[in-house]
């Protein structure tokens, strides 16, 4: 956690007094209160917009009469937007901890000490009215959990667990091993703004999303830059087909990496292929990117969920589907239960795209078997998550 390397054994001690502080203001305070509590928090504090966010702003414009729902930020963070947010408190303070004990409800995408309330995952004992609720980052798919510690970890921590759908249920489920009475489908908040987008400005973009490979974490530099996963994404940049097909298309490419690789890219770029780094999406939404783009291609992303929600193109580039399989595996097969056109080297990702431009598809090949995978295709995934607290409170 990066305040405790910053400031070391001392933020733990100064977190703790807070949490004393914060228990017998609870205690001598008034028990109830008008409206139910909720306390959502994301991305360490840092970011305000996946399901957490997308379900707060929900709460706060559609169900005001009934929750006061407060956001939790990292007041480090130098983004005005994040104190803007209505109803927003500083992650780690005296009124957060005070809150995490008098709320009904709190839900979070990542983890309850780095979202909710720092250290709270280890004194849940102080606190056995208040309903917690995990509604996961990404959907379940591409990559199989290298182990059971996330799902333990789930099981101490909350006491319900959102699914996108009967398809993640049966993940949850079936090879995490969470109890049925845990688990309840409503979709996911975020995909809310992905419905009836045709009027959206498109960019004339193509977006390039590979996800990070763990085992590439190594002291030896050589093991990574040796890799066919930093070989591929090079080659992609450089090849003089996909070169001029951008240029003839007036299409942009952007390239968005894992902030780990960052260094290892001082190449010269063309004019039409850009790089970001996911840092460089604090300004920026990714979601808005996603919008935006006209085709995907990722390798193992979950965010090629949220492109085939959105109905559009996307390109598979399993360039190294064996040793992928090998080191990490996939709940999904990736030969036959993929959502898109699948290419395993850079020949088969110009070929793709120049049928794909040339043919101007700007629709999914494959969204007839959508609801293979999604329960739901509305923007009702958040009224749906509503009416479950709803359900709750009786």
């Amino acid at each position: 956690m990066r305040k405790i390397k910053e400031y070391g054994f001392f933020y733990i001690i100064i977190s703790l007094i807070k949490i004393f502080i914060a228990y017998i203001l609870y205690l001598i305070g008034p028990k109830k209160s008008k409206k139910k509590i909720v306390l959502l928090g994301e991305h360490l504090g840092k970011k305000y917009e996946d399901n957490a966010a997308v379900f707060h702003k929900y709460l706060v414009d559609k169900a005001n009469n009934k929750y006061d729902s407060y956001w939790l930020y990292d007041d480090k963070i130098i983004d005005p937007c994040l104190k803007e947010i209505k109803n927003a408190v500083v992650l780690g303070s005296v009124f957060n901890y005070y809150l995490f004990f008098k709320s009904n409800y709190v839900i979070y995408t990542h983890s309850l000490s780095l979202d909710v309330a720092p250290f709270i995952n280890k004194l849940l004992f102080l606190n056995n009215k208040t309903k917690i609720i995990y509604v996961s980052h990404g959907v379940e798919g591409f990559k199989k959990v290298l182990n059971n510690k996330n799902a333990r970890n789930l099981l101490k921590e909350c006491h319900y667990i959102n699914c996108l759908s009967r398809y993640e249920y049966q993940i949850k489920h079936n090879d995490w091993h969470i109890p049925d009475s845990k688990l309840f489908i409503t979709g996911m908040p975020r995909l809310d703004n992905l419905i009836n987008k045709e009027s959206y400005e498109r960019q004339k973009s193509i977006l390039f999303f590979p996800t990070w490979r763990e085992w590439l974490i190594t002291k030896n530099t050589n093991d990574l830059l040796q890799s066919s996963y930093y070989r591929n994404i090079i080659m992609l940049t450089k090849n003089q087909h996909i070169k001029k097909l951008l240029s003839e298309k007036n299409i942009e490419l952007k390239i968005v990496l894992h902030p780990f690789m960052e260094k290892y890219f001082n190449t010269s770029w063309s004019s039409n292929v850009q790089l970001f780094n996911l840092n460089d999406f604090a300004d920026k939404n990714i979601q808005q990117e996603l919008i935006g783009a006209d085709i995907l291609i990722t390798d193992y992303s979950s965010v090629a969920w949220d492109f085939y929600y959105m109905n559009k193109p996307i390109i598979f580039f399993h360039f190294d589907q064996c040793e992928y399989e090998k080191k990490r595996g996939s709940y999904l097969n990736l030969d036959t239960d993929i959502f898109g056109y699948k290419a395993k080297n850079i020949q088969e990702i110009s070929t793709t795209l120049n049928y794909i431009l040339d043919n101007n598809i700007t629709k999914n090949s494959f969204y007839s078997k959508i609801h293979n995978y999604f329960d739901f295709v509305d923007d009702k995934n958040c009224y749906r998550l509503y009416k479950t607290l709803e359900m709750l409170n009786n």
